[in-house]
């Protein structure tokens, strides 16, 4: 989680930011939501290697396209008792 938080801050400053907040991942299992955040911080990383900006704008967009592909996959949490909502 460290290093996600470190790679966030880094990908702001470098003018290059793309919010990943669209998502809520309140409801979904911590580990599976984790993974789809680290894949899509190393598909993102990669992307900034290019160079070119308009292909890193478009491999960018695909990773947070696959971030949300990943979170659809991820099970639910069932809330203990329905009747307490």
């Amino acid at each position: 989680m460290k290093k996600i938080i470190i790679f966030a801050t880094l990908f702001f400053f470098s003018g290059c930011a793309h919010s990943i907040s669209d998502t809520d991942v309140s409801n979904l299992y911590p580990n599976c939501a984790k993974e789809c955040n680290t894949t899509y911080a190393r598909c993102v990383s990669g992307a900034n290697l290019m160079g070119d900006a308009s292909l890193v704008s478009k491999v960018t967009s695909e990773c947070r396209d696959h971030r949300k592909e990943c979170f659809k996959k991820c099970p639910l949490i069932e809330p203990m008792n329905q009747e307490l909502r």
